[in-house]
């Protein structure tokens, strides 16, 4: 079945629309008469809501939107309002506001749109709102896959709770969620970094850190003027810079712990031939993480099928995408070598006597790290994580303060204080800048006790 208006509706539109374009200046109450017009047209116009999208921002005045309040008696008023629907007038605009209030409020499901449309799916905004705002653009389904792909999923899953807050915000000041002018970013940063509209417990949230990221996540999906990004426009910047004043970043680790700690404990793990399939693979997820100075992820990714084995080395290719990768980045091979000086923790030699533990017990799984019991799967890479972690408490270091991630930071932070030159360190942890190495992985070591007190107090 079509929808349709009739003939003479339709007609009554076009010469609505003729007689505005040969009009050489207009009112805004005109303006205002004819949006009104296409608005009630929407359910039988199937492009109506793309062509209509920018009209609105020309009718309301900036500083009102801003607040998200009524328009004032001087301000243009929409005509036709009995036919224009309220709350939503697609899945992305608003016709209009409801009631001013200190935080986004939740509103009743207009007609027609369910309550799934809404809120942000399991693929969030990117899977659903913003696919089809590229084909009401003329974007192929399949170009609008590959345009969606350019963000990760782990990528969509931290910009997906700043959209929906985005979204919330939009359905209270009744602005289009994908035109949306600067001014509306802004106040919408402001608030997140309002104390008082933070949940209890989430405060933190809202940091300078945060609100970078919630500023990435618009600029990605805002379409704005070809000269500039919506991130990049000097309003935004400048609140982003007042954040950085008023509520500094900290770095989350001002040292880091010693690897000789861990390296002392996993030496206990001997001999090989004693240990049990957990401790074996406890001892070699450890070794493995400092020695190559890599994520969890790059560990999950190790691939038996793509290791060459050497009489004195193990080398795994790595063929997917890693978080750093990029075009024109070749993912560095990962090679384990064998440490003859001490045997005990030579991780190539914990990775044969690995490999033939689990030779039986694969059953066609080709990942390097499998489960230590039934059924030996492959595991995740939050497994790996709670293993590194269960190693590094066993071994005195306090998991409250470092993560399994802060492995990275001390085995190039050790590597750094025995002089291994700094290309080196780049080379192996996949960094292409110095910088980023300088500024948040080489960190001071922590050592144990207070030799210059253990001194005074002994005397």
């Amino acid at each position: 079945m079509t929808v349709s208006p009739t003939k003479d509706k339709a007609e009554a539109v076009q010469g609505k629309i003729k007689l505005f374009l040969q009009q050489v200046t207009h009112s805004i109450r005109d303006l205002a008469s004819l949006v009104g017009t296409l608005a009630a047209h929407f359910p039988g116009v199937k492009y109506g809501p793309l062509h209509y999208r920018q009209l609105p921002d020309c009718t309301l005045p900036t500083e009102d939107r801003a607040r998200g309040g009524n328009r004032s008696s001087g301000s243009a008023q929409l005509a036709n309002t009995t036919m224009v629907q309220q709350g939503f007038v697609n899945d992305h605009c608003y016709a209009k506001a409801p009631p001013k209030a200190s935080r986004p409020v939740a509103v009743a499901d207009p007609p027609g749109l369910s309550p799934s449309s809404q809120q942000a799916p399991t693929a969030g905004v990117l899977g659903d709102r913003f696919q089809r705002l590229l084909q009401d653009y003329g974007i192929s389904k399949s170009a609008s896959a590959l345009m969606l792909a350019a963000c990760r999923p782990a990528t969509r899953k931290q910009y997906n709770g700043y959209l929906s807050k985005w979204f919330a915000f939009c359905r209270e000041g009744g602005y289009c969620a994908f035109s949306a002018p600067v001014a509306c970013v802004a106040n919408f940063l402001s608030m997140l970094f309002d104390p008082e509209f933070s949940e209890p417990g989430l405060q933190s949230c809202f940091s300078y850190s945060s609100l970078n990221t919630a500023r990435s996540a618009l600029s990605a999906f805002l379409s704005a003027p070809q000269r500039y990004t919506i991130g990049s426009h000097s309003f935004v910047s400048k609140l982003l810079r007042g954040v950085f004043q008023m509520r500094p970043p900290a770095s989350r680790y001002s040292q880091i712990f010693d690897v000789a700690v861990v390296l002392n404990y996993l030496r206990t793990f001997q001999p090989l031939e004693d240990l049990s399939l957990r401790e074996v693979t406890l001892k070699l997820v450890m070794l493995c993480v400092l020695v190559c100075a890599q994520r969890v992820q790059t560990l999950h990714l190790l691939d038996i099928s793509q290791m060459v084995l050497h009489t004195d080395k193990a080398v795994f290719n790595i063929h997917c995408n890693i978080k750093q990768s990029r075009p024109g980045y070749r993912v560095p091979q990962i090679s384990f070598l064998d440490y003859s000086l001490e045997p005990e923790i030579s991780v190539f030699r914990v990775l044969e006597h690995y490999l033939h533990m689990t030779e039986k017990l694969r059953q066609g799984e080709t990942r390097l790290f499998i489960s230590y019991i039934n059924p030996h799967k492959a595991v995740t890479k939050d497994t790996l994580a709670r293993w590194i972690c269960t190693v590094m408490k066993l071994a005195g270091i306090d998991t409250n303060l470092y993560s399994a991630h802060s492995t990275r930071a001390a085995s190039v932070s050790a590597a750094h204080a025995k002089q291994v030159p700094t290309d080196n360190i780049l080379q192996l942890a996949g960094w292409s800048c110095e910088e980023t190495f300088a500024r948040f992985y080489c960190k001071p070591i922590q050592k144990t006790g207070n030799r210059f007190a253990d001194s005074v107090m002994s005397t």
